[in-house]
């Protein structure tokens, strides 16, 4: 495969996000083909990510106490969140909350509701949508951010680049783009701690990993400062 910025046949490797492929001779980008995606069944994702607020209030714990980078105030993203936690919180949510199917998005699910029906690989100047490095960790501010500081995508939904890595209901496979066309993905079955998905990038993050296409994983019980979720119902709607 040339490379389409030099022309050379330096070997291209896909990126960490699975839609480019670097140039070994020029570290030249190219984007790689995507592949369609069918959504045939109706969900509502959550405006922002759980705050601290809404976690202590339903869990009556705080995991991220005693940890090093932690927001100030409990409208700031909840972090140190492992994905098994994620599934503790939807467990109690919907014993709380009867008949609307909690659950984390699947990794299509996510990809669409960030995009908004857009092609690109972001909604807007990173600055104004996003907490990152830039903006957040380079500035001496080393925690996550009140949910719902930054601009909105075109559908409502805030801090889907940036703040904190949103789990994703999906276990991780590098393969995904070269499987073809899909309806209603779910993922490859899982294992036993098989390693989840992580979207959209954090304020840990440079500009590369804050983005629509960005793709990250984790084992199940990972804990760390940049991890988060929100949440999804696909059940009855209350009027």
């Amino acid at each position: 495969m040339k490379c389409p910025r030099c022309g050379g046949s330096g070997q291209m490797t896909s990126g960490g996000d699975d839609y480019t492929s670097t140039c070994s001779t020029c570290n030249g980008k190219r984007r790689l083909p995507g592949r369609k995606i069918t959504l045939t069944k109706g969900f509502a994702i959550a405006t922002t990510e759980v705050s601290q607020d809404l976690w202590e209030k339903v869990m009556h714990t705080t995991p991220w106490s005693g940890e090093k980078y932690v927001g100030t105030i409990g409208e700031c993203a909840a972090n140190y969140i492992t994905w098994n936690d994620a599934q503790a919180f939807l467990k109690k949510l919907n014993a709380l909350d009867p008949g609307k199917g909690y659950r984390l998005p699947t990794e299509a699910e996510w990809e669409y509701a960030c995009r908004a029906g857009s092609e690109e690989a972001r909604y807007g100047d990173l600055d104004d949508i996003a907490w990152w490095t830039e903006n957040a960790d380079d500035a001496g501010q080393k925690y996550p951010h009140a949910v719902g500081g930054k601009q909105a995508n075109a559908w409502g939904l805030y801090d889907m680049i940036g703040n904190v890595w949103e789990w994703c209901q999906d276990v991780y496979d590098s393969d995904s783009l070269r499987k073809g066309n899909a309806v209603d993905p779910k993922g490859t079955a899982a294992k036993k701690d098989s390693s989840r998905v992580l979207r959209g990038g954090s304020w840990l993050n440079h500009a590369e990993r804050c983005s629509a296409s960005d793709r990250d994983y984790s084992y199940p019980y990972s804990r760390y400062g940049s991890y988060g979720f929100r949440v999804v119902y696909s059940g009855a709607r209350t009027k």
